[in-house]
């Protein structure tokens, strides 16, 4: 489920021009009231832990290659620690391998694979899902 706008919206990805690039097109599709951008998904997942559910962001787009975690092992711990997180996350990513497509068209914890960058079409096309 896709509601036209959610409260919170957050973005994984070591590049902060993507992350630059995210929040402009978010806030002007009007598709969330707060986006938070994490260039780590080490301090990403800390703070996801941290979070009563209720203040957790509705949606994350999320980078694969990542230093230090990537973006599997964020999804495997996020996993782990929060079984029931209810978060809607998508693979946002430049990757062109198959494997990772393949691994996010079959991991039930990711609703989509996203090509970089993001654009307001894209975002149109998750509403419309």
């Amino acid at each position: 489920m896709h509601p036209e706008m959610y409260s919170k919206v957050a973005i994984i990805d070591d590049d902060p021009i993507n992350n630059l690039i995210c929040e402009k097109v978010i806030q002007r599709k009007g598709f969330a009231q707060e986006v938070i951008s994490f260039l780590s998904a080490v301090e990403a997942l800390e703070w996801l832990s941290n979070l009563p559910s209720e203040q957790r962001p509705g949606l994350i787009f999320l980078d694969i290659n990542l230093p230090y975690m990537d973006g599997w092992e964020f999804l495997a711990h996020l996993n782990q620690r929060l079984p029931e997180h209810g978060i809607c996350i998508y693979i946002l990513s430049s990757s062109v391998s198959e494997d990772d497509q393949e691994k996010a068209l079959t991991d039930p914890s990711i609703s989509g694979f996203l090509v970089k960058p993001l654009t307001l079409e894209k975002l149109d096309q998750l509403i419309d899902k």
